[in-house]
């Protein structure tokens, strides 16, 4: 079977293939994930342009304990129908994940589409993403997409109970209100707490417009603030920049969305992901400096399983891990997928890092565990929540 790699803009020679897969992506999706991230990638396909199957390897910098490294997220995962069930995947991944080896990554992650592809590959779930609602379901088309663009904020007024908030334009100074369709006499006033009172709502979107130094602020003001906002609670995390949410906003702009920022008295106070595809309404993600800031969004009881993960080089994954207490543990690992991986280890885990050892000794081991029970163990509750 012939296995070829792709780099840079030979990736976009598989837009073919994805067309034909992924049919419920939109043109303006689509068109965004090819002008601005496929050039990044790199891609294993199976036959001939078209191509049969391809698999993608999108990098992202991510920030273990005190750490950063360059790890690859896994998408794209296709096969034209009529070649399917036929080992085609089965080499990509093996490839991929053989490649990664070789660099020495410590894990790799993805968001799989069915886990059940993923589970012979020894991939386990480590992150859980919250699900959320908006209490007033007409909110979003009432409120949030006539911001979308505009430089226009919705905000909070009043400090009694009785508190409102309305859309008003940001423009002038003069805090006039807008006569938009988001807002009438009844619609234009939703109640608030208030505590809440001086909140402002508005649109990256609209901030960005000019797309030049100020759009530039802004990415680089969200990354600062999401990253202080991850390093408190998670030791693993994919680090955020100012390209990450240019990027992030062009993606949820292709599904008719936008990020939405939570300001008062000029700081930033939290922001969340919105995206509209068909009547499908979501909320992708949600940071806040004060829980319950973003009243109109309530939290769902349940939690849905989003992301997987696999270890890929242990030695490298092990010398990560940190502990307040200096501790020693004899481990002895399977793994069928890299039995480079396997063998028993001298695990010493200090304050400042880990040092492994691989141990030749008959002894017996005082943990043993496969590679598949590993990585939860290792990465679990890492914030990798990832949009394609």
């Amino acid at each position: 079977m012939k296995i070829t790699r792709l780099t840079g803009t030979e990736c976009n020679l598989t837009r073919n293939l994805w067309e034909s897969v992924f049919q419920e992506d939109s043109r303006k999706f689509v068109d965004y994930y090819y002008e601005q991230k496929a050039k990044d990638n790199i891609a294993y396909v199976t036959g001939e342009e078209p191509y049969e199957a391809m698999l993608f390897r999108t990098p992202y910098p991510v920030q273990i304990q005190d750490k950063l490294k360059e790890l690859s997220y896994l998408v794209g995962v296709a096969t034209r129908e009529e070649y399917r069930h036929n080992g085609r995947m089965t080499a990509l991944l093996m490839t991929a994940i053989q490649e990664m080896y070789k660099e020495r990554l410590p894990f790799t992650f993805l968001m799989p589409a069915d886990p059940a592809i993923y589970d012979p590959f020894d991939f386990s779930y480590v992150y859980e993403r919250p699900q959320w609602n908006f209490q007033n379901p007409d909110f979003p088309i009432k409120v949030l997409e006539p911001l979308i663009g505009t430089r226009n904020r919705w905000m909070t007024e009043g400090e009694e109970a009785n508190s409102t908030a309305r859309l008003k334009a940001a423009e002038g100074g003069q805090g006039k209100e807008l006569k938009a369709a988001a807002v009438t006499e009844e619609s234009g006033k939703e109640p608030c707490s208030p505590q809440l009172s001086g909140y402002e709502l508005s649109s990256l979107t609209g901030r960005c417009a000019d797309h030049g130094e100020e759009a530039r602020r802004q990415y680089q003001r969200l990354a600062d603030y999401a990253n202080h906002w991850l390093e408190q609670r998670h030791r693993i995390y994919v680090k955020r920049d100012c390209r990450y949410y240019e990027r992030q906003l062009a993606e949820l702009q292709a599904q008719n969305g936008d990020i939405f920022l939570l300001e008062r008295e000029g700081e930033l106070e939290g922001f969340f992901l919105y995206a509209r595809e068909g009547q499908e309404i979501a909320v992708q993600e949600m940071m806040e400096t004060v829980p319950g800031s973003f009243w109109f969004i309530e939290e769902k009881e349940e939690k849905k399983p989003i992301i997987m993960a696999r270890i890929i080089h242990l030695e490298e994954m092990m010398k990560l891990v940190k502990s307040s207490q200096n501790r020693a543990v004899l481990i002895d690992v399977e793994d069928p997928i890299l039995p480079q991986n396997e063998g028993r280890y001298l695990w010493e885990i200090t304050p400042f890092g880990s040092r492994v050892s691989r141990q030749k000794e008959v002894r017996g081991a005082e943990v043993y565990m496969t590679i598949k029970e590993l990585t939860p163990y290792l990465i679990q509750g890492a914030f990798l929540n990832e949009i394609v």
